[in-house]
């Protein structure tokens, strides 16, 4: 999916103002004053604000497929292919607080069945990676049997999204990649074999 400087420029204002106004907030008209452009010139671009949301949406989402399969052909041990997937990640929020704001507001999404439906399909694509590659570090002997590969990935997804949930609300204070490489180690001392 590519985008116009354009709309890239509204999607991303789209995710100032709701990281720091709430969805509601995020009307035509907001954009337009934020951006200081015409709401017809929004809509030249985007038919709804819907659209916006899906297409913000779809662009993070093609962005973590792109890592996803990356991670698949690179030569590195279950292990690290783990800790690259979450180092991603938390490279992708610290250089962007606001859309982990959105991201990992939960609220935003429930109330739309299409925007549900797209977030959804991302955490199960970071899912279904982590647990084949936990899969594979299970037959590979080097991460424990004992836990099942789910569980694993509740262990370490449910602990990133808490840890950059903890960092969203106050960035000034936590540096979120030192964090997350902390947590990483932490995980890794539970799920190694």
């Amino acid at each position: 999916m590519t985008l116009t400087e354009r709309q890239q420029q509204i999607i991303d204002t789209a995710i100032k103002i709701i990281a720091n106004k709430g969805l509601k907030s995020c009307t035509i008209k907001n954009l337009s004053e934020a951006i200081n452009i015409s709401e017809p010139a929004i809509y030249r671009h985007f038919k709804s604000k819907e659209e916006i949301l899906l297409t913000m949406l779809h662009h993070f989402e093609t962005v973590s497929n792109e890592l996803l399969k990356h991670l698949q052909n690179i030569d590195l041990s279950p292990l690290e292919k783990i800790k690259a997937f979450l180092e991603n990640r938390y490279r992708v929020f610290n250089e962007n607080p606001d859309l982990a704001s959105v991201m990992m507001a939960d609220d935003l999404f429930t109330a739309n069945p299409k925007l549900l439906e797209v977030r959804s399909r991302i955490i199960k694509g970071h899912r279904d990676l982590v647990i084949e590659i936990v899969s594979q570090g299970q037959q590979a002997g080097k991460i424990r049997h004992e836990i099942e590969p789910k569980q694993i990935f509740l262990i370490i997804f449910g602990s990133m999204r808490l840890l950059v949930k903890q960092w969203s609300n106050h960035p000034e204070h936590i540096d979120l990649t030192v964090e997350g490489k902390k947590l990483w180690k932490s995980i890794r001392v539970i799920i190694q074999a």
